[in-house]
């Protein structure tokens, strides 16, 4: 910021007031995230730890079969995520490189690409981290479930080996149970660790999130003019539109990993009440306030009350691009 200060002339647009203020306005969203985010990591250094103790915990109340200690789960959570991660990074730097390069014949635009890389990578880096934390929830939920498909299978072999008066009768109904109970405590757990999650990722997010919008926007802005400026050289202005490309990217990986955990958890219900209970009262019970504690309690990715992680993000980001386009064009014409 005292960079950007001293050096204003050459690093921000000073053709046109609408151009001085767009520059103004990205690099500043930008630099707010990072502010924001940085304090409330300060702050909330606890929390931080709170998701993994948590999980630690649920592996050692259920002898590993949830959760982080399950190797077998955590190696697959990290190489999806690697895959991932690598595969954007390459994608972004790529595009990074070409519009640096394509931008060349103007300093001061070079400069303010420069000044603007920290502030957008750090944007990027936040979204990442939110998504391996979903990506960890959606991953123990995802198992949670395969545990009530399995008591399912369970469930629906026992009354061909026992009748009404057998021991094996008795072991069943203790055996469905005792899987319900733990399985009902595991997803308070996993209720537990989203709002963790949630409350990591609170103002951090809100900043984050506006400062992609305001930055779609400027870039599009800048990819606007260019093109009725510049209309007869067209591949000036696509590579000047590449740079759009690395946020709603990391927004659509960021969703999709919210979108799926979502998914996952909505079956968890539906997979609830599919399980036999072959008139046993206590497995209706049981049933019944496992369903009471889903209805109550649901796994719900949001930042506070203002908005859902969910692909509904998409539209009001795109509202707010459009009505953003409309005032500066009109402004710059």
């Amino acid at each position: 910021m005292i960079t950007a200060r001293c050096f204003h002339s050459i690093i921000f647009n000073s053709q046109s007031s609408v151009g001085h203020v767009n520059d103004i306005l990205k690099f500043s969203s930008g630099i707010m995230t990072v502010v924001v985010t940085l304090a409330e990591k300060l702050t909330k250094q606890r929390s931080q730890m709170e998701t993994w103790r948590l999980l630690e915990q649920m592996g050692m109340d259920h002898g590993c079969n949830f959760g982080l200690l399950n190797q077998t789960t955590f190696n697959r959570v990290l190489r999806r995520f690697s895959i991932k991660f690598w595969l954007y990074l390459i994608l972004s730097s790529a595009i990074e490189v070409r519009v640096m390069s394509g931008i060349g014949y103007n300093i001061q635009w070079m400069n303010f690409w420069a000044y603007n890389i920290y502030p957008s990578t750090f944007c990027r880096l936040l979204h990442l981290s939110h998504m391996l934390q979903i990506d960890f929830l959606a991953e123990n939920v995802k198992v949670l479930a395969q545990n009530l498909i399995d008591l399912k299978d369970t469930m629906n072999d026992g009354p061909a080996h026992c009748n009404e008066y057998s021991t094996g009768h008795d072991t069943l109904l203790q055996v469905g149970v005792s899987r319900l109970l733990d399985s009902k405590k595991v997803y308070g757990v996993l209720w537990k660790i989203c709002t963790v999650i949630n409350e990591l990722f609170t103002w951090s997010q809100v900043f984050n999130i506006t400062s992609n919008f305001i930055q779609l926007s400027c870039d599009l802005y800048w990819v606007m003019i260019d093109f009725i400026r510049k209309a007869q050289f067209i591949e000036e202005v696509l590579e000047l539109a590449m740079c759009l490309v690395p946020a709603p990217v990391i927004i659509m990986m960021l969703l999709q990993s919210a979108d799926h955990c979502k998914f996952l958890s909505s079956n968890v219900g539906p997979l609830l009440h599919e399980i036999p209970k072959h008139g046993y009262p206590e497995l209706y019970e049981v049933v019944f306030y496992y369903s009471m504690q889903i209805d109550q309690q649901p796994i719900k990715l949001a930042v506070y009350d203002l908005m859902n992680i969910d692909y509904t993000l998409l539209i009001r980001i795109a509202i707010g691009i459009a009505t953003y386009m409309v005032i500066f064009i009109q402004l710059s014409i």
